[in-house]
């Protein structure tokens, strides 16, 4: 039956592939390399929501379906038409097609045009004048990061004329520098320059298509390959901010308690990624280790409908605009794990089920400023039955229910100011239970956490003189959270008592608390030289709930040697405090921590050593201070509930440090690139003037990432994604046996066997 119904929809689809909107029609010959200009005056936004059955997908059919709505297509060459009204048959219209280019003959997507004090505004370049009446014109034409050039220009009486006007790209301002180091380029892998692209993500190898899996190939970055969370530079996984279109999201995963498997951010949204390992921008604060930025882009050249669907999810995502992208619409939609059930896969397990829908509504206020509306929600639900014939094992159930709201506004004079106003809302509810049962442990838990929190954030970008500019900001926000804990714990048996884990407790936990907060910014950046330029910032963090404010001085400097030479030197702190409702719930009595600090130090070197090979290598260095602590088990921790099971221990580090080096060399030439980086690292927690290796700890990596797109005679546009990574092993405890009885060993003192993977 599941076979007719898809058949069903295939045969539909074929059916009605000759009916489509205007827009959609738009898109398909656009993707056929045919050009259909339009303009609002006569195509309106509600006309290109009509649908059109054409006989043949060729223009003459398209130009005869355009008639029922008094309109035609004017030919201006072979792969170029203009819609205009039927009347322009017998009543030709005088136009032109304007177009623009910098000095490389790159053309601009995004300009505008200003005509008789009207200004036109174009992301997809091209502008369209009708009906001019003279046959000269005077107008100017300008862009972003551009200088502004004005002209007169004949026209062609009856007819369009094309033009194609060239601009020079305006100094770079120096807020536009880039100074951060550790500032990652998913895209040509150059550090500091560009960001993760869609396609880029779309080229690495990672789960489900995460766009947060994808860091994986980052060289500092660390993962079991189970969760979706990575360790940074020897950080803890709780150590990263991910940050989605301006708005921090707390833990945005799947199936938190559960290796949280993949992230609620659908790929389909994704434009771009920014992933800083290093000292990062000053208005990034509250994690010790990485910041994961996210945005989602507009409309242009994407599709109206898109639809994908594997073993574990289904989505759609629908996009909408108006015909001069002043106003945009994005919406989608997923989910997944119904499939995954004993029906399908005998003796399954687990049952889980996820959804998660990404909105975003955009408006182009004026030439400087620009409004967008945002909400992510995602819902999670899951059951767990590991219990054997002899009744042990583990149960466990959980659901998660995740809702952010954010509305925006974004201004810039395009000269020397930009702004943002951010207002935001979120709600977090999570609930978790099971049990577990075997022959040394007896244990329960049931947790139900509820937070909201609230806030509303600015700052603002004010370019003093060509080399000085200042940042600064401010977030206000409001955070309120219910928890109720209980745990019931015994651990028993032979075994247990000889490694002197055995334990009984029972622990109940109720919390109500709110709290308000502000986290401010400022920053100065100087170009002291043409090569020259650095930020000195300085951040400050206080939470109603912590016992003292946090401070965190940062300098980035960049010495940009020549052109394909740039080395960056970065110094700092940053500190970490706990969210309201971030409590250690194993604890006894679960309390907020003194702040976590980490001093750090970054040298790095960016080559251009040919025109498609580059070369960044890195060292860095990490002092911990007021480590919080954390538990994890002593020998495995890949159990569906591992804070129930006796070797769960208590790690309370006095401090702890990271040090390290990563090599890469990439290449990116004719949409083929590669990557290979060597990674050297080494992290420790001291206890007790003792060195104890963290538990991710991996002195020697290699990483290594192929994209190779390629034709055979009957299968298009296919392409080879490769991926190769080995790292020594990590640290591990060894359970030694001395005749019959055993104990436990220097914890970490060991190590697995060295790791490899291809895929």
């Amino acid at each position: 039956m599941k076979w007719l119904v898809v058949c069903l929809l295939f045969t539909n689809h074929i059916c009605s592939a000759n009916s489509l909107s205007i827009n959609d029609w738009l898109s398909y010959f656009s993707n056929n390399n045919i050009n259909i200009i339009h303009s609002s005056d006569y195509l309106s936004t509600e006309t290109g929501e009509q649908f059109i059955d054409l006989n043949a997908e060729t223009v003459e059919s398209f130009s005869q379906g355009l008639e029922s709505f008094s309109l035609t297509l004017v030919k201006i060459d072979d792969h170029t038409y203009v819609i205009n009204p039927i009347a322009s048959k017998h009543q030709p219209v005088t136009g032109l097609i304007i177009h623009a280019s910098d000095h490389n003959n790159n053309p601009l997507e995004s300009f505008y045009v200003v005509y008789q004090d009207k200004r036109f505004n174009t992301n997809n370049g091209v502008v369209l004048l009708n009906e001019l009446s003279t046959d000269n014109v005077h107008l100017s034409l300008g862009a972003s990061d551009y200088i502004t050039v004005s002209l007169d220009t004949d026209t062609d009486m009856g007819t369009y004329k094309s033009i194609t006007v060239l601009i020079e790209a305006a100094p770079v301002r120096i807020d536009k520098l880039i100074v951060t180091a550790s500032r990652f380029d998913f895209q040509n892998l150059q550090s500091s320059k560009n960001t993760f692209s869609r396609k880029d993500i779309e080229n690495t190898i990672s789960f489900s298509n995460d766009p947060i899996r994808a860091t994986e190939r980052v060289a500092g970055n660390t993962s079991t390959g189970l969760s979706g969370k990575f360790n940074t530079r020897g950080g803890h996984i709780n150590e990263s901010l991910i940050v989605l279109d301006n708005n921090v999201l707390r833990n945005p995963f799947h199936f938190k308690n559960f290796f949280s498997l993949f992230s609620t951010i659908n790929l389909s949204v994704v434009d771009g990624l920014d992933f800083y390992s290093g000292i990062f921008p000053i208005k990034y604060g509250d994690r010790l280790s990485s910041v994961l930025a996210i945005q989602t882009g507009d409309n242009l050249g994407k599709e109206t409908h898109e639809i994908g669907a594997d073993l574990l999810n289904v989505y759609y995502t629908y996009r909408r605009n108006n015909s001069d992208f002043s106003k945009q619409f994005m919406a989608s939609i997923r989910t997944g794990g119904q499939l995954i059930n004993d029906k399908l896969i005998e003796d399954s397990i687990i049952q889980p089920e996820f959804d998660d829908a990404y909105f975003k509504l955009s408006q182009q206020i004026n030439n400087n400023w620009q409004a967008s509306q945002h909400l992510l929600v995602s819902r999670d639900e899951i059951s767990i039955n590991d219990v054997n014939d002899e009744d042990t094992g583990e149960v466990a159930e959980a659901g998660y229910h995740d809702q952010d709201l954010w509305l925006q506004w974004n201004f810039d004079n395009h000269r020397n100011a930009t702004a943002n106003i951010l207002v935001y809302a979120s709600r977090k509810h999570n609930n978790r239970s099971g049990n577990v049962l075997t022959d040394s442990s007896q244990a329960s838990l049931a947790e139900d956490t509820l937070t909201k929190y609230s806030g509303i954030k600015f700052t603002q970008t004010i370019n003093y003189r060509d080399n000085l500019s200042f940042n600064f900001g401010a977030n206000l926000f409001n955070e309120d959270t219910v928890i109720s804990s209980t745990r019931n714990i015994y651990h028993f048996g032979p075994l247990v008592e000889q490694l002197g884990l055995q334990r009984q407790e029972l622990n109940q936990f109720e919390l109500d608390r709110s709290g308000n907060g502000i986290d401010s910014h400022f920053n100065s950046r100087y170009k002291l030289t043409k090569k020259i330029v650095f930020d000195l910032g300085f951040r400050y963090e206080y939470k109603q709930w912590i016992k003292e404010a946090i401070a965190s001085p940062r300098f980035n400097l960049s010495y940009f040697y020549n052109d394909s030479t740039t080395l960056r030197f970065a110094i700092g702190r940053h500190q970490q405090s706990q969210y309201l409702d971030e409590l250690l719930l194993e604890d006894e009595n679960p309390e907020y921590f003194e702040p976590s600090s980490a001093d750090i130090a970054v040298f790095e070197i960016n080559k251009e050593l040919t025109k498609h090979l580059n070369l960044r290598a890195e060292i860095y260095y990490k002092k911990y201070s007021s480590t919080q602590p954390y538990y994890e088990n002593l020998f495995s921790g890949l159990q569906v509930l591992p804070d129930l099971f006796f070797d769960r221990v208590r790690v309370t580090p006095d401090d702890s440090e990271a040090r390290g080096a990563e090599l890469t060399i990439s290449s990116n030439h004719e949409e083929v690139n590669w990557s290979l980086s060597y990674i050297f690292s080494d992290v420790d927690d001291e206890i007790g003037d003792v060195e104890v290796p963290r538990s991710w700890d991996q002195h020697n990596a290699l990483k290594f990432n192929l994209h190779v797109p390629f034709d055979l005679k009957y299968f298009h546009n296919w392409q080879l994604d490769f991926s190769a990574n080995y790292h020594t092993g990590w640290a591990k405890t060894e359970l030694i046996q001395n005749g019959d009885s055993f104990q436990v060993g220097v914890r970490n003192k060991d190590n697995f066997p060295d790791f490899y993977q291809v895929d």
